[in-house]
């Protein structure tokens, strides 16, 4: 039986900040870094058009859809659909709800037949499909309306644009796979609103490897697996790193600090860490702690690293003076308990 799966390929403009200002705002300056969603394929593989935001000359000096509005709000705004080919292009336009992958944190986008529940339900088009002739670019214009029961805080999506011919994605075993590509301009809406910014580490697990013989036959090492959510109403930019503490609160090892991929509300990401050493220091608190500039968070574990061959040895040595010690002392005994020689009676003459 011959099977036909459709995947569906996105590249996404990264994102930045929202600003707390009021109003339509627009970004000046994108992050120095690769987006965790936005992929680098070869050179035939990258689509050949754009989604960005446009003004009313053109294109705007803004890289993405930023606004900060109260409850009710209205507006209207134009996005930019660019041919970049030579061929005319035909697309699907929709919005599109964001959230984070679980496994990695990426910024991630809903299907086109997935409920819209947030973002993407608030935006109206007035066209579904174009076709782009080469070179050239087609302005669309979008209306926006926030609910009026609109939760306060950050929400995201995007404005996507599918190409609607299916591309041959491979396959084998009787699967054709088709790939449909989408490239699309992210939406970040601020809703006015009391601000709740919150981090929270859950499914801490621990996973430490003691060495047979402390400082002989390695250091030991520890594999720490916990999630970072955000717990919050506002997208956050998190940093975290692990510690290990031990007796009297020093610190023996500190991971680098690591830069998570930008949190939606609601969303998370799952983090590995594998500290190289494991001092046999008895009693340690491993702490995972995170971080951003609107919230931080911590959570802890107690491991026991005890030197068990060492202990051992002591123990060994302390039964082996014990019981010498008690030889000695039942052998002492028996001289004090033993009769004393008396002397023999002379004979009377």
């Amino acid at each position: 039986m011959n099977r036909t799966i459709r995947l569906a390929l996105v590249a996404i403009t990264c994102a930045v900040a929202v600003p707390a200002n009021g109003g339509v705002t627009a970004a000046q300056e994108p992050p120095p870094q690769t987006p965790p969603d936005q992929t680098t394929p070869a050179d035939d593989e990258r689509p050949t058009w754009a989604v960005e935001p446009a003004g009313t000359a053109g294109l705007a000096e803004r890289t993405y859809f930023i606004y900060t509005l109260p409850p009710g709000a209205r507006l209207v705004d134009t996005v930019a659909v660019s041919n970049l080919d030579a061929e005319p292009l035909t697309v699907a336009i929709y919005p599109a709800d964001a959230y984070n992958t679980s496994k990695d944190g990426a910024f991630a986008l809903r299907n086109a037949e997935d409920p819209k529940v947030g973002v993407g339900g608030w935006i109206r088009l007035g066209v579904q499909e174009r076709t782009i002739p080469p070179q050239t670019r087609a302005e669309i214009p979008f209306e926006l309306t926030v609910p009026n029961d609109a939760e306060p805080g950050d929400h995201a999506g995007a404005l996507l644009a599918a190409k609607v011919e299916l591309e041959a994605g491979g396959g084998g075993d009787g699967v054709d796979v088709q790939l449909r590509r989408r490239v699309g301009a992210r939406i970040y809406v601020r809703v006015e609103g009391p601000l709740d910014p919150a981090l929270s580490v859950t499914r801490l697990a621990i996973d430490d490897h003691q060495p047979i013989v402390p400082f002989v036959t390695g250091a030991g090492g520890v594999d720490v697996n916990y999630t970072v959510t955000n717990t919050g109403n506002v997208r956050l930019a998190p940093t975290a790193h692990v510690e290990l503490v031990g007796p009297f609160g020093m610190t023996v090892h500190r991971s680098e600090a690591e830069t998570l991929p930008e949190l939606l509300p609601g969303g998370s990401v799952d983090r590995h860490v594998k500290l190289e050493e494991l001092p046999p220091l008895g009693r340690l608190s491993l702490r995972v702690i995170v971080t951003s500039d609107e919230a931080d968070t911590r959570s802890s574990h107690t491991i026991w690293a005890v030197p068990w061959v060492w202990l051992a040895v002591v123990a060994l040595i302390l039964a082996r003076w014990q019981w010498r010690r008690r030889r000695r002392r039942r052998a002492e005994q028996a001289d004090v308990s033993a009769p004393e020689p008396q002397p023999e009676e002379q004979p009377t003459v």
